[in-house]
């Protein structure tokens, strides 16, 4: 385009140019650009870094919300309560009690459930607190001070003890004999061969249904953790798909871990939250021992 804006012999025209049409290549980079100036975005004058334009979020309405959740991939959470409850160490004698200290640096967290049993009762602790004395732990339930009980973090390895205090859901229990923490929490597992065992297994014998390749047989449990279930069952073969259903928890899918002498472990492939787990083993020995009386 040419545009002449004066007269006469020394005027020359002046020539307009037109930036021509970005190639692909450089469309490419700026897509490229303006993604990093989202996820690293500059800072303004007083040194506060900018916030980006983000795409706004559409939820879906509820009449086309199942479509977006059929395609959608299935992520398995952790809720806080769970995700941030962790068992402290300390390395001090006395029993733990229920109090909060800042920058400790005498206490390591680690997270660890264990095995309380007595009179003839087991139940899931969530240890929050240990030491070679004694350890402050949750428990759905409440026991007199001085009652006897015995402690299993690892099979094999049960600590016996007593009741120091109880309170708001927690408990301390006092050991007979100081213990070394750190063996303690990493002693050898013992326990069927094929399924390493990572948590506590509750020993309730009750009846349970497998679906198994269409099928729905009752069988016996012999114990159950938050990971699994063992079963007297004789026509179960190693990686079969199951579906497990026990009365008062929801049913739960996963596979055959191991199979022999007519007994099978089976890993849940969604564990079953503590809570869950801990409130059902209270509640269903609670039956059992009124149903026998």
């Amino acid at each position: 385009m040419t545009s002449l804006l004066a007269s006469g012999p020394d005027v020359r025209p002046l020539r307009i140019l037109r930036r021509p049409p970005p190639t692909p290549g450089e469309e490419a980079l700026g897509r490229v650009g303006r993604c990093l100036q989202i996820a690293f975005p500059q800072a303004d004058a007083a040194g506060r870094p900018a916030r980006p334009h983000l795409p706004r979020i559409v939820v879906p309405s509820k009449r086309y919300r199942h479509l977006t959740d059929a395609c959608s991939p299935r992520v398995t959470t952790i809720t806080p309560s769970e995700a941030d409850i962790r068992t402290e160490i300390s390395f001090q004698p006395e029993v733990p009690v229920m109090e909060r200290r800042i920058d400790d640096r005498s206490k390591i967290s680690v997270y660890r459930s264990a095995m309380l049993r007595w009179g003839g009762y087991e139940a899931l602790c969530l240890i929050r607190n240990i030491s070679p004395g004694g350890l402050m732990g949750k428990l759905h339930t409440s026991l007199p001070p001085g009652e006897p009980v015995t402690v299993e973090i690892r099979s094999g390895n049960a600590i016996s003890g007593r009741i120091a205090w109880s309170a708001d859901g927690m408990i301390g229990v006092q050991f007979d004999d100081r213990i070394d923490v750190l063996e303690v929490l990493h002693a050898p597992v013992h326990g069927e061969p094929g399924l390493t065992q990572r948590m506590p297994r509750l020993r309730i014998a009750c009846p349970v249904s497998l679906v198994a390749e269409g099928m729905r047989v009752s069988v016996t449990l012999v114990d159950v953790s938050q990971g699994g279930v063992k079963v007297e069952a004789d026509f179960l073969r190693e990686g079969d798909a199951v579906t497990v259903g026990v009365h008062g928890l929801e049913p739960r899918r996963g596979v055959v871990r191991w199979a022999h002498d007519g007994r099978a472990g089976i890993g849940f492939l969604v564990a079953i939250p503590f809570d869950t787990l801990a409130k059902w083993a209270l509640d269903r020995q609670a039956e059992l021992a009124a149903a026998d009386a």
